[in-house]
């Protein structure tokens, strides 16, 4: 587990778990061959390389929502915060990001937000809660999926 206040920043990919620390997102997207690596689209990185990345503008909101419709999930350290930005539905998200929340102090609150036109939804939890919280999440989807039980005679 790591120590201190991290500042860094990561890109997730949500179906596989693959990360890579990032010191900005917008322009670490926009390299050859980094989305390709964490097992993101190629096609992607081909639509975004021309969006100017103006580090707090719109621009740079196109770059991460591009990112994020392919599954990609954006992490930043702020301190003694850990901020986590999705467009895909958390319980089957989160699970991914395991391996780098593992790297920030159990005392780091950690959020998670899922941007969609529609809302946004916010979970809010402390690094150290965060396997517990996955484990209960993964229990929850496993029992929904459950078939129903049939009528007896059937």
């Amino acid at each position: 587990m790591g120590t201190g206040h991290l500042r860094e920043g990561a890109w997730i990919n949500a179906r596989t778990g693959q990360w890579s620390f990032v010191s900005e997102h917008g322009d670490w997207a926009k390299q050859p061959d980094n989305l390709a690596n964490l097992g993101l689209p190629a096609a992607v990185q081909e639509a975004i390389q021309d969006i100017p990345n103006d580090c707090s503008g719109e621009s740079r909101k196109k770059i991460r929502l591009w990112v994020m419709a392919a599954e990609g999930i954006r992490l930043r350290g702020h301190g003694d915060r850990v901020a986590i930005e999705l467009t895909l539905d958390t319980a089957s998200a989160l699970p991914a990001c395991r391996d780098v929340l593992r790297r920030f102090p159990g005392s780091s609150q950690c959020t998670a937000s899922t941007i969609s036109t529609q809302a946004r939804k916010t979970l809010q939890l402390f690094c150290r809660d965060y396997e517990q919280h996955v484990k209960r999440v993964i229990g929850w989807i496993l029992w929904l999926a459950k078939p129903l039980p049939q009528p007896s005679g059937a």
